[in-house]
């Protein structure tokens, strides 16, 4: 590692600068995969609501530890290309020590495990996957052509299936819980795929419309396996799902030809926001008491959309 870039001495950095490095909007994302991963795991096997159980809340903050740790861990391994290609970042500016900022990433990991073995044995097991994927891509695999994107994937269909977890590892026997995981999976995977070229201008090609593709033959699915009687919920959760579709397809018309950086940028950031959405209509399905999460989750979309264009988010 270049000298400027790895000085021990290098400041701590401000806070502005660990905003940078978190990408502030994307982070309100991430308690959705398992608040989603858990309520779908409730419809699924009939069971009873999370209102109120403190697990719920627990293992969201378990994928906030996990992801934040994964975005630092990125910035770590990526200061030589940073410095290269996106100079201004905390890292390569020398704003941020990079040993300060793989120290806390190794910390927070930590923290995550330790509350997710406190959670139960599934948990723990799946969480320790999750990291294991995510160290994998940001040292190793993040270069390689179909296994970067497919690592990144898997990191958010793991932070799902964790949600899933809270009943036990039966949710893994359930065919809509793992087809939810991988469709996740799949979506950022398509969505890495385009974000590899953000430094270059984008050729325009099918893979634009992927994301939105998935999650209109997610929801198409979802809607012919899952039964119930609760005919209002079903209603609020098909607006905010078409809602959700209509978001990633108007994302895809933004890559057109020849799309410059700037522009594939802002776009990568409103596709990862646009899984606000999908999971708002996911915890919309599993009843009533959970409507007001659903309620949080949109509210958290306007609000990200307004930091991303303070905060880098790609």
């Amino acid at each position: 590692m270049d000298d400027t870039i790895g000085l021990k001495n290098a400041p701590i950095g401000r806070l502005t600068d660990w905003f940078l490095l978190l990408r502030i909007p994307n982070l309100f994302t991430v308690p959705g995969d398992p608040l989603a991963g858990s309520c779908l795991a409730a419809v699924a096997l009939n069971g009873s609501g999370l209102w109120g159980d403190w697990r719920i809340y627990a293992v969201m903050v378990v994928s906030l530890l996990c992801y934040c740790a994964g975005l630092l861990q990125n910035d770590y391994f990526d200061a030589e290309e940073d410095r290269r290609d996106r100079p201004d970042r905390p890292i390569p500016s020398g704003r941020v020590n990079p040993q300060v900022v793989m120290g806390v990433a190794s910390g927070l990991m930590g923290a995550a495990l330790i509350v997710a073995v406190g959670i139960g044995a599934a948990t723990g097991i799946t969480v320790v996957a999750l990291i294991i994927v995510i160290t994998l891509y940001n040292s190793i695999v993040k270069k390689i052509r179909i296994l970067g994107p497919l690592f990144m994937g898997l990191c958010r269909g793991l932070s799902f299936l964790t949600g899933a977890t809270l009943f036990g590892w039966q949710s893994f026997h359930t065919p809509l819980i793992l087809l939810s995981g991988m469709f996740i999976t799949l979506y950022i995977m398509f969505v890495t795929h385009i974000a590899a070229g953000e430094t270059d201008r984008y050729r325009a090609g099918a893979m634009r419309w992927a994301p939105g593709a998935m999650l209109l033959i997610w929801f198409a699915y979802a809607g012919s396996v899952i039964s119930s009687n609760e005919i209002p919920l079903w209603m609020i959760s098909a607006i905010i799902a078409c809602l959700a579709i209509l978001w990633a397809l108007r994302c895809g018309t933004n890559l057109k030809k020849d799309a410059p950086p700037v522009v594939i940028q802002k776009t990568i950031g409103r596709f990862i926001r646009g899984l606000l959405l999908y999971q708002a209509a996911v915890v919309t399905l599993s009843g009533f008491q959970m409507i007001i999460f659903a309620v949080v989750l949109l509210v958290f979309w306007p609000v990200s959309q307004r930091l991303a264009k303070r905060f880098y988010a790609s």
